[in-house]
Formats: C-alpha cells, structure tokens, sequence
C-alpha cells in the first residue's frame, strides 16, 4: 500500500486485455503520426495558400484539401496497423502470457502455444501457414484500395 492506494493487478481477467490495449496503443502512436506528419509535410504549401487565398474555411481545407491528399498515408497506416494487430505477440506474451486463462490469448500466442509448449509442430505450422496467407489477403486488399483509386504512395 503506497500513500493510502491498494496495489492494482494489471493482468487479472477483468483488467489484462485493457492492459493490453492501453500498452499497444502508446507504443504505436507515435509511429502512426510520423507517417502523417511527413504526409502532411509533402503538400504543397502553394495548395495551401492558394485555398487560404479563395477564402476556405479550416474545416473545408481539412474536408476538400487534407484528407484527399492523405488518403494514401491513411490506407498505408491502416494496412500497417492491421496486419500488427493480427500478428499482435509480444505484449500478450509479455505482460499476461495469455492468461488468465485464455483471455488475453491471441492468434500468435496460440500458435505459440501450439508449436513450443504442446511441441504439435506440424498443427502450429499449418496454423502459421493459415494466418500467412489471411495476411497477404488483407494486404492485397489495402494495397488494391491504395492503387485502384489512381494514386500512387
């Protein structure tokens, strides 16, 4: 007990996967606003001043300016952000091991489970093989979403 607070456990059942999130979400952050930033940074600030100049609101050049221009950088972080999210190991891993019970277990840490700890080799690679190929499937889709509209990255 520290300053009249109870301890809290941060990986029981009730609070593990917020742990979890909360933990995820800090250590990706930043990453994501990089990549927007430097989208943000390759507009033309003649675009800029030149819808400043026709008398664009701040919400306009968000609406009609910004967000055209960074749907690309969008569609990437997403794609990104995706595929971590379903690969997603470490933190579970680290933090509750999955436990308690299964209810912060992921996809990953079951194969984890599967090949190393069951030592089902032949089931956690198929199982590996499976998560690969739903991989390059949601990939294909960002990467057809970026292309298909015309626009590079």
């Amino acid at each position: 007990m520290l300053a009249g607070f109870k301890p809290v456990d941060w990986t029981t059942r009730d609070t593990g996967i917020a742990t979890i999130i909360v933990t995820t979400v800090w250590q990706n952050i930043p990453f994501s606003l990089l990549l927007l930033l430097a989208g943000l940074q390759a507009i033309p600030p003649d675009l800029i001043d030149s819808t400043m100049v026709d008398g664009a609101s701040g919400w306009q050049r968000v609406r009609h300016l910004y967000l055209p221009l960074l749907t690309p950088v969008i569609f990437v972080i997403l794609a990104i952000r995706t595929v971590d999210a379903i690969r997603f190991f470490d933190e579970a891993y680290v933090l509750t091991g999955g436990g308690p019970g299964r209810s912060t277990e992921t996809i990953s840490l079951f194969i984890y489970r599967n090949s190393f700890s069951f030592f089902d080799i032949g089931y956690g690679s198929a199982l590996s093989i499976l998560l690969f190929l739903v991989l390059m499937v949601i990939t294909a889709f960002f990467i057809r979403v970026i292309y298909g509209r015309g626009e590079g990255l």
